[in-house]
């Protein structure tokens, strides 16, 4: 079975120059080779013959045939779209180079003592996987897939989050290592670039050289993303009725300004994402629906849904248990809809019951009027407040809204 990465959802804002040149030059270089344009015995990495600092870097160019050569590529544009994408074409292809260069290094100085040669840059690749899963563990990739068995054959495609893909894979070479006593093959040298790319992904967040907003993996797992802020403690909504009154406004004060009556390629594509939503959401794929909606409010950040979409959407993703990535949505609906009280309570019962966070809950249910509420939601609403009061009162304490 063959595996490729092809797409990602991860906010991409910096095409890919990079990328895409380094697939070129070894696709060039391989194809050059391939013809007989030149010899590439002196581009290897070469064991027991010496230290030559050139072959750090020209070998990451060679490739031991078509396979070799594409599995690398797929996995390089898999990756490499996310790394660059973040810190953009110069700072992407020094990491790429550093980790490729300094990973030769140390294969060929400590290999001095056996004869052979290597060629490829797996182990710069895995240090870019490595980098894409400490900037971007949540974000998912798309992967192609084929099983070329005759009685089996099939082609398609799933998705994975790069956290479980990467540790998937990172597991596999570890176990390869254990099984074959540590010794020093392809497997250790895809763990040696790892690692490079351990230490050059974590120095570059310490050092603030890269902007993941908030969903870098210390931040996963240390409950710092920057959905864990609480909506509610702001004192005027992120998505108020007047602030979005004041933007239309300003819109089609602009539009006439210019008196550009003709529709404007922003529009067209805003039309078109809002298409798409809808699509996916009647394919019942609330997941993709999210992440168009969020790459579309990377470039448009006050693009908004239709009340009818923004409704599908949430409850796509809470019937998928997507507690954390339903919340801003029903916060969104809540600030900008009148007859939001059913979700106001609704988002309080899951800020409570699933997410332990009380504050927010009972900031939650504060507007509300328990005179102007029916019964059923009267008692829901002192449920939610007794509960929530109970859990502070044991103890349960938010930071930054998020219990601790």
């Amino acid at each position: 079975m063959f595996v490729l990465p092809i797409n990602t959802d991860a906010p991409i804002r910096h095409f890919p120059w990079g990328t895409v040149t380094l697939i070129a030059a070894n696709t060039l270089v391989y194809v050059a080779v391939a013809f007989g344009l030149f010899r590439p015995d002196p581009y290897l990495l070469t064991y027991g013959e010496g230290i030559h600092p050139h072959q750090w870097l020209t070998s990451l160019f060679l490739h031991g045939g078509f396979l070799h050569l594409l599995g690398n590529m797929f996995f390089l544009w898999g990756f490499g779209i996310v790394v660059e994408g973040k810190v953009g074409i110069g700072k992407f292809l020094a990491i790429f180079l550093s980790l490729g260069i300094v990973s030769s290094a140390i294969e060929q100085i400590c290999l001095q003592n056996v004869s052979g040669d290597s060629l490829g840059a797996s182990a710069a690749i895995y240090g870019v996987m490595v980098i894409a899963l400490l900037w971007a563990p949540k974000n998912e990739m798309t992967f192609a897939y084929c099983i070329p068995i005759i009685t089996l054959f099939q082609i398609g495609t799933f998705e994975l989050s790069i956290l479980t893909f990467a540790s998937l894979l990172l597991s596999i070479e570890v176990l390869t290592t254990w099984w074959f006593d540590f010794h020093l093959g392809s497997a250790v040298l895809h763990l040696i670039g790892g690692l490079l790319g351990v230490g050059l992904g974590i120095t570059m967040l310490r050092q603030n050289w890269v902007d993941c907003e908030g969903w870098d993996l210390l931040s996963v797992m240390t409950g710092k993303t920057t959905q864990s802020l609480d909506p509610y403690r702001s004192s005027a909504p992120a998505y108020s009725k007047t602030d979005r009154e004041k933007r239309l406004h300003r819109e089609r004060f602009r539009n006439r300004l210019a008196g550009n009556s003709r529709t404007s390629g922003a529009q067209r594509s805003v039309r078109a994402t809002e298409i798409r939503i809808r699509q996916l959401l009647a394919e019942g794929k609330p997941r993709a629906a999210l992440r168009i909606l969020n790459d579309c409010r990377h470039l448009k950040p006050d693009f908004e849904l239709a009340k009818k979409e923004l409704s599908e959407l949430t409850q796509g993703l809470l019937q998928a248990g997507l507690w954390q990535e339903a919340v801003p949505l029903l916060t969104e609906y809540v600030h900008r809809f009148d007859d939001s009280i059913h979700v106001r309570v609704q988002t309080a019962t899951i800020l409570l019951s699933k997410m332990q966070r009380p504050v927010a809950a009972l900031r939650m249910l504060e507007p509300l009027d328990p005179r102007q509420l029916s019964s059923p939601l009267r008692k829901r609403c002192r449920e939610v407040s007794k509960v929530a009061h109970d859990l502070i009162d044991s103890g349960v304490l938010e930071l930054s809204g998020q219990s601790i």
